[in-house]
């Protein structure tokens, strides 16, 4: 039985090491895609609490009150 949870690090890790010759560089790309997103998902939990919702003040294009985030 394998490890559980599969994380994206090592699901990444694995299937390097499945394709021997490989230089890492798409694996260095994709740890840092996962990165960004924890990063985003990290913000978008705390919108609310660090006041990145709401109104801008600003009116767009439509003539509608703009909204942050």
């Amino acid at each position: 039985m394998g490890q559980f949870p599969l994380t994206l690090s090592r699901f990444i890790a694995k299937e390097q090491v499945a394709h021997p010759g490989t230089s890492g560089e798409l694996t260095g790309l994709l740890t840092q895609i996962g990165l960004v997103g924890k990063l985003i998902a990290q913000d978008l939990r705390r919108a609310g609490l660090i006041d990145i919702l709401g109104a801008t003040g600003e009116i767009n294009v439509q003539g509608k009150q703009s909204k942050a985030g």
